[in-house]
């Protein structure tokens, strides 16, 4: 699972300065007199007035729960409300909740994540996983989109699970399409990187992967005969043809950060038999 400290997911800040207050959560007079004319009582206005601001500021409707009191505090004093007044609530009165939601969806002319929103988070996680690895850019790509398409954010976890399975299977189609090419004597020379000789501690994978170590002469040149080494295995030009440069980088990235070779031999096996 993605950080979503790593992402671009709006949150609510722990705490907001008078200013900050004043830019994110003043109500103008449309704002004002769309709250008098959608709602009728002390909470019901505070709550719609809630809802209202955290929308447009975070891109989706938070639970009402984990709105700071300073923001609730700060729109009962604009509409001249008790400084304690407290938003209604929401799993008791679901109807009021909803009907709230809907009034403002149709004055932001926004959309719910189910209106739209999985499709085309999926289609532009997919163009971005062709050459991106890291969850969280993902997450962010979707994040984006969603914001500039005026559709409500889903949930961080929903994001992460899409983002996750788009880019599996991206990466499933590209490592397929890069060893579709491959002969059966090239195949048996792939698997045996991936095999423990006798006698020893490590695959040959293993080392090969191994990080240059610190830019010193030394280690210079032990890195120029490593590379030698791993040009002579098998030469990658004809099965990167196609492949955007950013694509292999981040591929090549993901088999670094793999250590087990007996989870790369079960993935390799798998992508031979089509799965």
């Amino acid at each position: 699972m993605a950080s979503i400290d790593r992402t671009a997911y709006p949150r609510f800040d722990k705490m907001l300065s008078l200013q900050e207050l004043e830019n994110r959560y003043e109500l103008n007079k449309n704002e004002r007199s769309f709250i008098n004319l959608s709602a009728k009582g002390r909470r019901q206005s505070v709550t719609l007035a809630v809802l209202l601001k955290t929308r447009q500021q975070l891109g989706y409707f938070p639970s009402l729960r984990e709105v700071p009191d300073q923001i609730t505090q700060y729109l009962s004093k604009q509409l001249e409300h008790p400084f304690e007044t407290a938003v209604i609530d929401e799993k008791r009165l679901r109807t009021s909740f909803k009907r709230y939601r809907d009034t403002i969806r149709v004055t932001l002319g926004s959309k719910a994540f189910m209106s739209g929103g999985h499709q085309r988070a999926s289609q532009v996680i997919r163009t971005a996983a062709a050459i991106m690895s890291d969850p969280a850019d993902l997450i962010n790509v979707a994040v984006e989109e969603l914001i500039k398409a005026n559709i409500e954010l889903p949930a961080f976890s929903t994001l992460d699970r899409l983002a996750g399975h788009v880019r599996q299977k991206v990466h499933g189609e590209l490592y397929a399409r890069m060893t579709d090419g491959l002969t059966s004597g090239q195949q048996e020379i792939l698997e045996k990187l991936l095999v423990v000789p006798d006698g020893g501690n490590f695959t040959p994978f293993n080392r090969l992967k191994q990080s240059p170590g610190t830019p010193r002469l030394g280690h210079v040149r032990l890195w120029a005969s490593h590379l030698d080494e791993m040009e002579a295995i098998i030469d990658p030009t004809p099965f990167l043809q196609g492949i955007a440069d950013q694509t292999s980088s981040c591929m090549s990235k993901c088999s670094q950060s793999c250590s087990d070779g007996c989870f790369l031999k079960s993935c390799w096996r798998l992508t031979r038999r089509g799965y």
